[in-house]
């Protein structure tokens, strides 16, 4: 069960999630540079959108605050959305010797190596399911720490719904409270779908921890959707609130964040179409290209 777009592009989805079995990126000094992003205010969408593509940061690190920025920390700004949510955010253990430790470990290095493209590479004679679960969990760890970062500046009244551009507006539909598309407000949107990857995520039907558990034949079709609705957090921060995300110094990082997922749902055939990215087409494209 999805939600909709109130528009005549094709649908889109949302969500939110708590991480299995791992932790984000931890961030390198040497790939950050404070001079490399001035202070920037856009005049509109559009603007922001030309902007981050003019300016797309291609390093390999995710959530790193600069020295002498009046900015929380990341785990100061996570503490906010967790605080909204019915519970804590609780990553769940990586235990050494299991796949998905060593997955992890790959992963860390190959993002460490500065190549995005690389990183997101199925690892030779890995299970390309357990590479994908890995790092949804990751993508939404990510993803809550940049949403996490301007709660503070997206609430009921100034975002009074979910949307991106005016022409994509998306509705949250779940099959236990919200059986029919229902407009509600960008926070409790965002609250709504990370509460929601997070219980299939630790679901262990659906994501299997234990070495020789296999996962569900229907394990493709949740991916999708859940790579599908996490899309909408990225293109409502973008379209509304990328002033200020580079008032806080974290344009880098969204920009970093969100090529490293296009360039995973390319790599893996997870977009069900070019119309899948909807209003950050041109960005998306601008990614690719720079890659």
């Amino acid at each position: 069960m999805d939600g909709t777009v109130t528009s005549n592009a094709s649908a889109f989805s949302g969500f939110h999630i708590s991480p299995r079995l791992r932790r984000s990126h931890p961030p390198s000094e040497e790939a950050i540079n404070d001079d490399a992003f001035p202070g920037h205010v856009c005049d509109g969408v559009t603007e922001c959108v030309k902007y981050a593509r003019d300016k797309l940061y291609c390093g390999a690190d995710f959530i790193k605050i600069m020295g002498g920025r009046r900015v929380a920390s990341p785990s100061d700004r996570l503490q906010n959305i967790n605080a909204r949510s019915k519970g804590p955010f609780r990553p769940r253990a990586v235990h050494k010797g299991t796949t998905n430790y060593q997955l992890r470990q790959f992963a860390e290095a190959t993002l460490g190596s500065g190549s995005l493209r690389k990183a997101v590479k199925l690892p030779e004679g890995e299970d390309l399911n357990e590479w994908l679960a890995v790092n949804v969990v990751d993508f939404y760890n990510q993803i809550n720490l940049l949403y996490g970062s301007i709660t503070e500046f997206c609430s009921p009244q100034s975002c009074p719904e979910m949307k991106a551009t005016d022409e994509f507006e998306y509705l949250w539909q779940d099959s236990e409270n919200y059986k029919r598309p229902t407009k509600m407000p960008a926070p409790q949107y965002v609250e709504h779908l990370m509460a929601w990857v997070q219980s299939n995520i630790d679901n262990e039907q659906m994501f299997p921890s234990r070495i020789g558990v296999p996962f569900p034949k229907t394990f493709t079709s949740l991916l999708r959707q859940l790579f599908k609705r996490l899309y909408r957090v990225y293109a409502h921060i973008y379209c509304h609130h990328y002033p200020v995300i580079v008032h806080l110094g974290l344009e880098p990082h969204l920009n970093t964040s969100f090529k490293h997922y296009v360039l995973f749902v390319d790599e893996h055939s997870l977009a069900s179409g070019k119309d899948f990215w909807g209003p950050l087409g041109d960005l998306v494209e601008s990614m690719l290209r720079s890659d």
